[in-house]
């Protein structure tokens, strides 16, 4: 979240993902577009407020 990378995860095989660290799974529901809520926690003023609430050295 606080370097801004983030994805949308589509056509998984067996419909799985992993990572390694920092991970902050979002699952909209259908009525919510996944590209707007991409869109908006890249927005830098979303990114700056939620380091407000950072409790780890790392950012988690």
């Amino acid at each position: 979240m606080k370097n801004g990378k983030c994805t949308i995860a589509k056509n998984l095989i067996n419909g799985l993902g992993f990572g390694s660290t920092e991970f902050h799974v979002i699952r909209p529901e259908n009525s919510i577009l996944k590209k707007w809520i991409w869109h908006y926690l890249r927005q830098k003023r979303i990114r700056k407020e939620a380091t407000k609430y950072f409790t780890e050295f790392v950012g988690q």
